[in-house]
């Protein structure tokens, strides 16, 4: 610290003390010429400026959590955590049924051929077995072979570690004769059973 900067802290130093001195007299000035009520109860207790101060920033200003800058911006961000689903080699249908409907979890009227006049839903009966511990999701479509018309897109979830699991779909969109495929696929677009079946007039 070179001299220059020695005397100018030291003369901002003294004018800080000597505004302080000033101050403490004012205060106790104005103490000594309080008037007393008549009814001899004492004046309020003056309060100072900084401890108006701090009570002012305790109201408003919430306690940071423990921990720091660091505890307060995990305070502010709970990310959560994605779900987990199981891999595509996990999953393996044993049965697919199409039938006129499904009944204590077992498939009425399985017919290879349908007839718009009397099946206005139809079902796709589905036993499968998920391996993994995480659950499982299949998604369901009724497809028309000559124009590549889908309908039902119909996703179901397989719990974990099951083994034989019944589910079923079912579509009310079928409008069309001809060669149809009940077919259960992956999330992931994977084939794993397909069942046919024919629409008559």
């Amino acid at each position: 610290m070179n001299r220059s900067t020695f005397f100018t802290i030291a003369l901002a130093t003294a004018a800080v003390v000597v505004s302080a001195v000033a101050l403490r007299r004012a205060e106790c000035q104005s103490r000594t010429d309080a008037p007393v009520a008549a009814s001899g109860a004492h004046p309020p207790a003056a309060t100072s400026s900084s401890d108006a101060g701090v009570s002012a920033t305790a109201a408003t200003t919430p306690a940071a959590p423990a921990g720091g800058v660091a505890a307060l911006a995990t305070a502010h961000a709970s990310p959560t955590a994605a779900p987990r689903f199981a891999s595509d080699v996990s999953l393996r249908v044993r049965e697919l049924v199409v039938a006129r409907g499904v009944r204590d979890h077992a498939p009425v009227d399985a017919a290879s051929t349908l007839s718009l006049a009397n099946a206005t839903r139809v079902f796709a009966f589905v036993r499968i077995d998920n391996a993994s511990a995480d659950t499982g999701e299949v998604v369901v479509t009724f497809e028309h072979r000559a124009t590549g018309e889908r309908v039902g897109l119909v996703s179901l979830d397989v719990p974990a570690t099951h083994r034989g699991y019944r589910t079923w779909a079912f579509t009310r969109g079928i409008h069309r004769t001809g060669a149809w495929d009940a077919v259960v696929r992956t999330t992931r677009g994977r084939v794993l059973a397909r069942q046919a079946f024919d629409v008559t007039a």
